[in-house]
């Protein structure tokens, strides 16, 4: 805050001091702070962010998706209408080479090609995007392309006109008006998972069908047909807010869970949230733990693309990260953090795969994704949402 008096026009003093007096529940502070970061430079991706947070905080969910995805206008650039794709294939490159991370890997590009394709079957797009497709097929021939399907290299724009307008852009990225009525499953017996939660320990509870079936239906849809997976993790693609995860469905969604459950997210605002889209056959994510109080994760890809419903899922160990010796050293699923779990005689619960299941956990909790094997095809692809609340 002192940064602030002494300059009280540095816009990252003002974004970072309005987000830690966010942090500590001083909302009208923060509110005068990142209020003031915008009005000095409308185009900033954090004011747009923190501000959005804040005006989530409010319940004033239009606005807080306006002003995040404002956020990832300004990393990412804005989407296309369907009607000006070949128009906008046609006009010089807008943003700076630079400014995009070009890593990429072969299935990276073969999720691409993919989702370009399904794009055009949905009716979303035509056959305007026939030239990027078959340039994203092109790229796969690339002889710097490594055959490892995940090992990464970085490709040259200038090689590929039509791939350095679309790769990693929102060539198609909507922001779905919610369907009426609860996002949440208004016939779940909320107050008896919530004690469920409190009267485990550590807490822990899984929940089945959480959301109603115009929300699955809708999250769903939304996850197919954005262009927003653009983190390359190694078998599978991370979708994160500033990247355009987030809009008014997701988060009318992140405020309906808090509100179904007082007394487990208390004064815990959500923190961060993101979507992870993986190959059909990976390992998923390593052993680790979050820095955040509640742990929200579940699954929308359809039962019959599971080829193993014992698994596919996720596996929680009944142990907390120790306070006292660093979270980078615990999130790393390295043989230190095997080892501790063997010392303190933890036990893991394996939770297996299903649409519209849910975990709810304490983010402290060591977890992993379980083993897993989907069916080939585009939309098949198991997809998981993760929401972080509280620190």
């Amino acid at each position: 805050m002192a940064a602030t008096q002494a300059e009280p026009d540095n816009l990252d003093a003002l974004c970072m001091a309005g987000g830690c007096a966010r942090d500590i529940r001083e909302l009208a502070t923060a509110d005068r702070l990142l209020s003031r970061a915008l009005e000095l430079d409308p185009k900033s991706s954090f004011a747009h962010y923190y501000l959005g947070f804040l005006r989530l905080d409010q319940e004033r969910i239009d606005e807080a998706a306006a002003l995040v995805l404002g956020a990832r206008s300004a990393v990412r650039g804005e989407p296309w209408a369907p009607d000006t794709i070949a128009e906008k294939l046609a006009q010089p490159v807008q943003r700076n080479p630079a400014d995009v991370d070009w890593a990429t890997a072969r299935f990276k590009l073969v999720h691409d090609i993919e989702q370009f394709r399904y794009l055009q079957l949905a009716g979303r797009a035509g056959a305007d995007l026939d030239p990027v497709i078959a340039e994203y097929v092109a790229g796969l021939r690339d002889r710097n392309l490594p055959e490892d399907p995940y090992s990464m290299v970085a490709l040259h724009p200038g090689t590929y006109p039509m791939l350095s307008r679309t790769y990693k852009y929102p060539v198609h990225a909507p922001d779905p008006e919610p369907p009426q009525g609860p996002l949440a499953n208004p016939d779940l017996d909320w107050k008896a998972l919530e004690e469920n939660y409190l009267d485990s320990r550590p807490g822990l509870v899984v929940v089945d069908n959480i959301l109603a079936p115009e929300a699955l239906e809708s999250l769903r849809k939304f996850c197919l047909e954005s262009t927003i997976w653009n983190e390359l993790k190694g078998g599978y693609l991370g979708a994160y807010m500033p990247d355009g995860f987030s809009g008014r469905l997701l988060l009318r969604l992140s405020s309906e869970l808090r509100a179904r459950m007082p007394r487990v997210f208390r004064d815990h605002p959500l923190q961060t949230m993101w979507g992870y889209k993986y190959d059909s056959s990976y390992t998923g994510m390593g052993l680790h733990v979050d820095v955040a109080a509640v742990n929200v994760n579940f699954w929308v890809t359809p039962d019959e693309a599971n080829l193993d419903p014992e698994t596919g899922g996720l596996v929680v160990y009944t142990h907390e990260a120790p306070p006292d010796r660093g979270f980078q050293r615990f999130n790393t699923g390295g043989p230190e953090v095997k080892a501790f779990l063997e010392s303190v005689g933890a036990k893991k619960k394996r939770i297996p795969y299903r649409c519209n299941r849910a975990v709810l956990f304490d983010a402290s909790l060591f977890h992993e994704t379980d083993a897993f094997r989907f069916r080939q095809g585009y939309e098949n692809r198991r997809v998981n949402v993760t929401m972080l609340y509280g620190t």
